[in-house]
């Protein structure tokens, strides 16, 4: 009675999905992905949470320097909506299921994160450029903070760069 016992519990461990959730045999063996796909959960949970800071402090800031109304509302709703954006790629990026999609949907899983990014940098340089024309517009009598935002858009665009190619290449690594 005992053995059968032994062979019925083992029976019944057969039966409960691993915890994991690998039911793929085709991305079992792939080990950078998840971490891969951790990472940028992160990166975006990141953004997330810069832009929803930015929707209440670009505003004040904007406001306590002098600027009109209109720029301060411009810089909330430009952070509004890359926040909404990062927020759209961060559950594209959830929606990456490795064990239980098979290698296509995986593909056309990334394709789509891969596309949201793109409209994603289209839009916040569209939205961008005018909010920055008429901060520009209006400091365009003090030198010294022109200079520093011209300092600030050059550091800007180069950590911006180095953060993107870090991105892709952790979607290439998925």
């Amino acid at each position: 009675m005992n053995r059968l016992d032994s062979l019925r519990q083992q029976w019944q461990k057969l039966d409960q999905t691993p915890p994991s959730g690998v039911h793929n045999p085709d991305v079992r063996g792939l080990c950078n992905s998840p971490t891969s796909r951790m990472k940028l959960l992160r990166q975006y949970n990141v953004l997330v949470v810069v832009c929803l800071i930015w929707v209440v402090l670009g505003p004040l800031l904007f406001f306590f320097i002098g600027l009109p109304m209109w720029v301060c509302v411009g810089c909330s709703l430009f952070f509004a909506a890359m926040g909404m954006s990062c927020y759209w790629i961060c559950n594209l990026i959830r929606g990456l299921d490795f064990g239980r999609m098979t290698i296509c949907e995986l593909l056309m899983q990334v394709e789509k994160i891969i596309k949201g990014r793109i409209i994603h940098k289209y839009v916040g340089l569209l939205l961008a450029i005018p909010l920055l024309g008429s901060v520009f517009y209006y400091f365009s009598n003090y030198e010294i903070v022109l200079l520093g935002g011209v300092v600030g858009i050059i550091l800007g665009c180069a950590i911006g760069f180095m953060k993107d190619a870090h991105i892709r290449r952790l979607l290439r690594e998925i």
